[in-house]
Protein backbone atom coordinates (compact mmCIF):
# COMPACT_ATOMS: atom_id res chain seq x y z
CA UNK A 1 0.00 0.00 0.00
CA UNK A 2 2.79 2.37 0.90
CA UNK A 3 4.70 1.59 -2.27
CA UNK A 4 1.62 2.28 -4.42
CA UNK A 5 1.15 5.70 -2.82
CA UNK A 6 4.83 6.41 -3.24
CA UNK A 7 4.64 5.49 -6.93
CA UNK A 8 1.61 7.73 -7.45
CA UNK A 9 3.44 10.63 -5.83
CA UNK A 10 6.43 10.65 -8.17
CA UNK A 11 8.22 13.93 -9.03
CA UNK A 12 6.87 13.68 -12.59
CA UNK A 13 3.29 13.40 -11.33
CA UNK A 14 3.77 16.32 -8.94
CA UNK A 15 5.26 18.40 -11.72
CA UNK A 16 2.34 17.57 -14.03
CA UNK A 17 -0.16 18.49 -11.32
CA UNK A 18 1.61 21.80 -10.68
CA UNK A 19 1.60 22.56 -14.41
CA UNK A 20 -2.13 21.80 -14.63
CA UNK A 21 -2.82 24.18 -11.76
CA UNK A 22 -0.68 26.87 -13.42
CA UNK A 23 -2.49 26.40 -16.75
CA UNK A 24 -5.87 26.65 -15.01
CA UNK A 25 -4.76 29.92 -13.40
CA UNK A 26 -3.45 31.29 -16.70
CA UNK A 27 -6.64 30.43 -18.59
CA UNK A 28 -8.54 32.64 -16.15
CA UNK A 29 -6.17 35.57 -16.57
CA UNK A 30 -8.78 37.67 -18.33
CA UNK A 31 -10.31 38.13 -14.89
CA UNK A 32 -6.99 38.61 -13.07
CA UNK A 33 -4.29 39.91 -15.42
CA UNK A 34 -0.77 39.64 -14.00
CA UNK A 35 1.85 41.76 -15.73
CA UNK A 36 4.77 39.56 -14.63
CA UNK A 37 3.49 36.60 -16.70
CA UNK A 38 4.87 36.34 -20.25
CA UNK A 39 1.56 35.49 -21.95
CA UNK A 40 3.00 35.72 -25.48
CA UNK A 41 5.21 32.67 -24.96
CA UNK A 42 2.60 30.40 -23.36
CA UNK A 43 1.61 27.78 -25.93
CA UNK A 44 -1.77 27.09 -24.32
CA UNK A 45 -2.82 30.69 -25.06
CA UNK A 46 -1.72 30.77 -28.71
CA UNK A 47 -4.73 30.86 -31.05
CA UNK A 48 -2.89 31.65 -34.26
CA UNK A 49 -3.59 34.42 -36.73
CA UNK A 50 -6.87 35.59 -38.22
CA UNK A 51 -6.38 34.02 -41.64
CA UNK A 52 -9.83 32.55 -42.33
CA UNK A 53 -12.14 34.74 -44.46
CA UNK A 54 -15.92 34.68 -44.09
CA UNK A 55 -17.53 33.60 -47.41
CA UNK A 56 -20.26 36.27 -47.02
CA UNK A 57 -18.67 39.41 -45.57
CA UNK A 58 -14.97 38.50 -45.99
CA UNK A 59 -14.25 39.27 -42.34
CA UNK A 60 -11.06 37.74 -40.96
CA UNK A 61 -11.60 35.07 -38.34
CA UNK A 62 -9.63 32.56 -36.32
CA UNK A 63 -9.67 28.90 -37.21
CA UNK A 64 -12.70 26.84 -36.05
CA UNK A 65 -14.89 29.91 -35.47
CA UNK A 66 -18.48 29.55 -36.71
CA UNK A 67 -19.45 31.05 -40.07
CA UNK A 68 -22.27 33.15 -38.59
CA UNK A 69 -20.21 34.78 -35.85
CA UNK A 70 -19.35 37.91 -37.86
CA UNK A 71 -22.36 38.73 -40.06
CA UNK A 72 -25.03 36.20 -39.02
CA UNK A 73 -24.35 34.24 -42.22
CA UNK A 74 -24.91 37.24 -44.49
CA UNK A 75 -27.92 38.75 -42.67
CA UNK A 76 -25.93 41.75 -41.41
CA UNK A 77 -24.50 43.95 -44.17
CA UNK A 78 -22.20 46.84 -43.29
CA UNK A 79 -21.71 49.79 -45.60
CA UNK A 80 -18.28 50.43 -47.02
CA UNK A 81 -16.18 53.07 -45.30
CA UNK A 82 -16.41 56.46 -46.94
CA UNK A 83 -13.27 58.02 -48.37
CA UNK A 84 -11.39 59.90 -45.67
CA UNK A 85 -10.95 63.67 -45.95
CA UNK A 86 -7.56 64.61 -47.36
CA UNK A 87 -6.29 65.98 -44.04
CA UNK A 88 -7.34 62.90 -42.06
CA UNK A 89 -5.82 60.56 -44.61
CA UNK A 90 -2.52 62.43 -44.73
CA UNK A 91 -2.30 62.48 -40.93
CA UNK A 92 -2.80 58.72 -40.78
CA UNK A 93 -0.38 57.76 -43.56
CA UNK A 94 2.28 60.11 -42.14
CA UNK A 95 2.47 62.29 -45.26
CA UNK A 96 1.34 65.43 -43.42
CA UNK A 97 4.20 67.57 -42.01
CA UNK A 98 2.65 67.54 -38.53
CA UNK A 99 1.71 63.84 -38.45
CA UNK A 100 4.18 62.92 -35.71
CA UNK A 101 3.17 65.91 -33.61
CA UNK A 102 -0.49 64.96 -34.07
CA UNK A 103 -0.02 61.34 -32.97
CA UNK A 104 2.13 62.39 -30.02
CA UNK A 105 -0.71 64.68 -28.89
CA UNK A 106 -3.74 62.86 -30.30
CA UNK A 107 -5.56 62.70 -26.97
CA UNK A 108 -5.08 66.43 -26.45
CA UNK A 109 -6.45 67.22 -29.91
CA UNK A 110 -9.36 64.89 -29.26
CA UNK A 111 -10.12 66.82 -26.07
CA UNK A 112 -10.33 70.08 -28.02
CA UNK A 113 -13.12 68.77 -30.23
CA UNK A 114 -15.11 66.50 -27.93
CA UNK A 115 -18.82 67.32 -27.86
CA UNK A 116 -19.79 65.64 -24.61
CA UNK A 117 -18.28 64.79 -21.26
CA UNK A 118 -17.85 61.19 -20.16
CA UNK A 119 -19.44 59.73 -17.05
CA UNK A 120 -18.89 56.26 -15.55
CA UNK A 121 -17.96 54.49 -12.34
CA UNK A 122 -14.33 53.41 -12.56
CA UNK A 123 -13.52 50.05 -10.98
CA UNK A 124 -10.04 49.95 -9.46
CA UNK A 125 -8.42 46.61 -8.68
CA UNK A 126 -5.08 46.40 -6.88
CA UNK A 127 -2.16 48.78 -7.17
CA UNK A 128 -1.42 48.13 -10.85
CA UNK A 129 -4.07 48.44 -13.57
CA UNK A 130 -2.73 48.61 -17.16
CA UNK A 131 -6.26 49.16 -18.43
CA UNK A 132 -9.32 51.33 -17.75
CA UNK A 133 -12.20 49.35 -16.25
CA UNK A 134 -15.70 50.62 -15.57
CA UNK A 135 -18.71 49.20 -13.80
CA UNK A 136 -22.32 49.91 -14.71
CA UNK A 137 -23.69 52.35 -17.25
CA UNK A 138 -21.61 54.64 -19.48
CA UNK A 139 -22.96 58.18 -19.84
CA UNK A 140 -22.21 60.91 -22.38
CA UNK A 141 -23.33 64.23 -20.92
CA UNK A 142 -24.21 66.97 -23.39
CA UNK A 143 -25.20 69.79 -21.05
CA UNK A 144 -26.51 73.21 -22.12
CA UNK A 145 -25.92 74.44 -25.69
CA UNK A 146 -24.99 77.88 -24.32
CA UNK A 147 -22.49 78.65 -21.53
CA UNK A 148 -23.70 80.18 -18.30
CA UNK A 149 -23.03 83.87 -17.79
CA UNK A 150 -19.41 84.39 -16.78
CA UNK A 151 -18.27 80.93 -17.88
CA UNK A 152 -16.27 80.02 -20.96
CA UNK A 153 -17.79 77.85 -23.66
CA UNK A 154 -16.86 74.17 -23.53
CA UNK A 155 -17.63 70.90 -25.30
CA UNK A 156 -20.52 71.27 -27.77
CA UNK A 157 -21.03 74.94 -26.85
CA UNK A 158 -17.86 75.89 -28.76
CA UNK A 159 -19.34 74.68 -32.06
CA UNK A 160 -22.02 77.38 -32.01
CA UNK A 161 -19.59 80.29 -31.88
CA UNK A 162 -17.99 82.13 -34.77
CA UNK A 163 -15.24 80.14 -36.47
CA UNK A 164 -12.51 82.59 -35.41
CA UNK A 165 -13.66 82.41 -31.77
CA UNK A 166 -13.66 78.62 -31.90
CA UNK A 167 -10.03 78.57 -33.00
CA UNK A 168 -8.99 81.01 -30.27
CA UNK A 169 -10.80 79.10 -27.53
CA UNK A 170 -9.35 75.75 -28.57
CA UNK A 171 -5.85 77.19 -28.96
CA UNK A 172 -5.97 78.53 -25.39
CA UNK A 173 -7.45 75.35 -23.89
CA UNK A 174 -4.25 73.29 -24.07
CA UNK A 175 -0.77 74.79 -24.56
CA UNK A 176 1.87 73.66 -27.08
CA UNK A 177 -0.59 72.58 -29.80
CA UNK A 178 -0.45 73.91 -33.35
CA UNK A 179 -2.97 76.62 -34.17
CA UNK A 180 -2.77 75.86 -37.90
CA UNK A 181 -3.61 72.19 -37.30
CA UNK A 182 -6.46 73.11 -34.95
CA UNK A 183 -7.92 75.33 -37.66
CA UNK A 184 -7.57 72.59 -40.30
CA UNK A 185 -9.20 69.96 -38.07
CA UNK A 186 -12.00 72.35 -37.25
CA UNK A 187 -12.69 72.87 -40.97
CA UNK A 188 -12.72 69.12 -41.64
CA UNK A 189 -15.25 68.52 -38.87
CA UNK A 190 -17.47 71.37 -40.02
CA UNK A 191 -17.53 70.08 -43.59
CA UNK A 192 -17.83 66.35 -42.90
CA UNK A 193 -19.37 65.64 -39.50
CA UNK A 194 -23.13 65.16 -39.89
CA UNK A 195 -23.82 65.76 -36.18
CA UNK A 196 -22.20 69.19 -36.26
CA UNK A 197 -23.99 70.04 -39.47
CA UNK A 198 -27.34 68.96 -38.00
CA UNK A 199 -26.91 71.04 -34.84
CA UNK A 200 -25.79 74.15 -36.70
CA UNK A 201 -28.53 73.86 -39.34
CA UNK A 202 -31.30 73.59 -36.75
CA UNK A 203 -30.07 76.70 -34.96
CA UNK A 204 -29.08 78.85 -37.93
CA UNK A 205 -32.33 78.15 -39.81
CA UNK A 206 -34.52 79.64 -37.06
CA UNK A 207 -35.23 83.20 -36.05
CA UNK A 208 -34.10 84.77 -32.79
CA UNK A 209 -37.63 84.57 -31.32
CA UNK A 210 -37.93 80.89 -32.21
CA UNK A 211 -34.65 80.11 -30.50
CA UNK A 212 -35.84 81.47 -27.16
CA UNK A 213 -37.93 78.35 -26.59
CA UNK A 214 -36.19 76.00 -29.01
CA UNK A 215 -35.25 72.49 -27.91
CA UNK A 216 -33.26 69.92 -29.84
CA UNK A 217 -33.93 66.40 -28.58
CA UNK A 218 -32.05 63.26 -29.60
CA UNK A 219 -34.18 60.12 -29.27
CA UNK A 220 -32.19 56.90 -29.18
CA UNK A 221 -35.20 54.90 -30.40
CA UNK A 222 -35.93 57.15 -33.40
CA UNK A 223 -33.46 56.70 -36.20
CA UNK A 224 -33.38 57.59 -39.90
CA UNK A 225 -34.38 54.96 -42.40
CA UNK A 226 -31.78 52.20 -42.90
CA UNK A 227 -29.91 53.25 -39.73
CA UNK A 228 -29.55 51.13 -36.59
CA UNK A 229 -30.59 52.09 -33.06
CA UNK A 230 -28.15 54.54 -31.47
CA UNK A 231 -26.76 55.80 -34.79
Amino acid sequence: MYNRRQQNNTPERSQTHAQEQRNALIMKSEFNYQYEIDYLNIKALQIGRMTILSPKCHAKKWKNKTHGLCCADGKVVLHQFEELPDLTKSLIDNSYPLSKHFFDNSRRYNTLFQMTSFGANEKAEGNFMPYFKIQGQVLHLIGSLLPEIGNNAKFLQIYFMLESYQISIRTNMIPNLKRSLIESLQTVLRENNHLIQSFKYNLESRSFDELQNFKLIIHADRVPQDEHRGQ
